[in-house]
């Protein structure tokens, strides 16, 4: 009599522990299982372990996209790094951001695409954003931004700032979050 009842608690809460399993894959972004309910930033409260953030600044610069590849926990929970790759299309002029060739001579026949030297981004996420830094042998660049899609989250903007080795500005402004495919969140 007992061991059906206890199955059918057992069942109850493994189910429970797989609909919240099923949010937790989304929580920075997308919709969460079985009820497809939007998942927003300020549902986590951890780091992501690892996946992939696409990123892009926006007009007034010349369009360069990031994309950070999560591979690394720190010592602390909200500690993050891996690798930073960038490219850009260079019909729209060159941009302001170190490591970038000041020209580029694609193959006949194909976009001008050109990319950047990878490096190892170092971040940090609290409450709910992304704050981080990359350096290159000629500059660094800066990221803040809501682990969500689009250009702000609750009104604050997504932010980078590139400067050069001396620490001039050489491009800042507005970025937009468009891949967001992380994982493994850890409190």
């Amino acid at each position: 009599m007992r061991l059906p009842v206890i199955a059918a608690l057992l069942c109850g809460l493994l189910g429970s522990i797989d609909a919240r399993a099923a949010c937790d894959s989304c929580l920075f972004a997308g919709s969460c299982e079985p009820d497809f309910r939007p998942c927003v930033p300020s549902e986590a409260r951890c780091a992501p372990a690892g996946g992939i953030v696409g990123f892009n600044s926006l007009p007034q610069n010349v369009p360069v996209y990031w994309n950070f590849f999560v591979d690394d926990r720190g010592r602390a929970s909200s500690q993050l790094a891996g690798r930073l790759e960038a490219w850009a299309d260079y019909a729209a002029g060159v941009p302001a951001v170190p490591s970038f060739p000041a020209t580029c001579t694609p193959p006949p026949d194909e976009s001008p695409f050109c990319f950047n030297q990878p490096a190892r981004l170092r971040a940090r996420v609290r409450r709910d954003r992304l704050i981080g830094r990359v350096r290159y042998p000629d500059g660094r660049c800066t990221f803040n931004f809501a682990l969500a899609f689009g250009t702000e989250w609750a009104g604050t903007p997504n932010t980078f700032a590139c400067r050069d080795a001396r620490g001039a500005v050489l491009s800042e402004g507005a970025l937009q979050v468009q891949i967001l495919r992380v994982h493994g969140c850890r409190r």
